[in-house]
């Protein structure tokens, strides 16, 4: 899967993505995870973390 198709928020950029995307990016992901391949490249994300209000 190369080319993904979402929308992009024109005031702060993020992306979003249709339900029937994720879960085709969800299901290659578990067949790879089953299959005991590894990444050919590994991105790392940073993550905000949100105090419960």
């Amino acid at each position: 899967m190369n080319a993904v198709p979402c929308e992009e928020c024109d005031f702060c950029g993020e992306r979003y993505y249709e339900a029937a995307t994720l879960k085709k990016i969800e299901h290659a992901f578990e067949e790879i995870s089953r299959s005991g391949k590894k990444a050919s490249k590994e991105i790392n994300v940073p993550v905000e973390e949100f105090a419960e209000l």
